[in-house]
């Protein structure tokens, strides 16, 4: 049987008339590379996992890595501590919308264990049952005893359907730490999902990021802002409507 002749010549045009098929099966290697690796990749139980969400406003790398740094170092025995920011515009209504949705989306889908979530936005998951009452944390005994005063803790009071009136969030106004990393913790609450699979290494996370953001004395300059932020109320409530 007549052998094809193989020189530069016959490859050359080979390849100009097949490099599709080639440049398909190099992406299809890829991609089968890609699915074997993600299908055996070594993820982490829930026990040994702790994710944290900030909902809300602007929230810093460095905060966030800081975060991170810290909490490895409370807990040497978790696998995996992720602290990550969902950017929630709910000044704009289309863009709170669609920044709503994304949440929704993610707490329908059990993620995030402990979140800092916008106050704007508290009340409403938390009336569908998406935090846990902290209740038991508060009280006598409790991981967040005395760290909370009556009126913190009341402010996160509501009562939500099917469960009764308990405490779901705290308000993080007093995370004063925050203030070095350019983030105002005063829209915030800390809240704890109902739906975690780590309940225990979550309630240890509202009392870690509770030493954290506590860890700074309240600063000279916000008592001076709060001033003038009240003042602006009291001129705007006293405008005359017009007509």
């Amino acid at each position: 049987m007549k052998q094809p002749k193989i020189n530069a010549e016959s490859l050359r045009h080979h390849f100009g008339y097949s490099w599709w098929s080639y440049l398909l099966f190099a992406a299809a290697l890829v991609m089968f590379w890609s699915f074997a690796y993600s299908a055996t990749e070594y993820v982490p139980p829930a026990e040994k996992s702790i994710y944290v969400n900030f909902a809300g406003a602007y929230v810093s790398d460095e905060l966030i890595e800081d975060l991170t740094a810290e909490a490895y170092e409370a807990f040497p025995e978790m696998e995996l501590i992720e602290f990550y920011g969902l950017y929630l515009d709910v000044s704009d209504s289309e863009n709170g919308y669609a920044a709503n949705q994304k949440l929704t989306v993610m707490i329908a889908a059990g993620e995030g264990d402990v979140f800092l979530i916008d106050r704007s936005v508290f009340q409403s998951f938390a009336q569908i049952g998406a935090f846990q009452p902290l209740d038991e944390l508060l009280e006598e005994g409790g991981l967040l005893e005395g760290w909370y005063t009556q009126e913190e803790i009341e402010e996160g009071t509501l009562e939500v359907e099917d469960l009764g009136l308990h405490c779901y969030g705290l308000p993080a106004e007093r995370f004063y730490s925050y203030y070095e990393y350019g983030v105002d913790p005063r829209d915030y609450y800390l809240v704890r999902a109902s739906y975690t699979r780590n309940p225990e290494y979550a309630d240890k996370m509202l009392l870690f990021l509770t030493q954290h953001g506590m860890a700074a004395e309240r600063p000279d300059w916000l008592d001076e802002t709060s001033q003038r932020e009240q003042e602006a109320q009291q001129e705007a409530s006293q405008i005359a409507p017009i007509g």
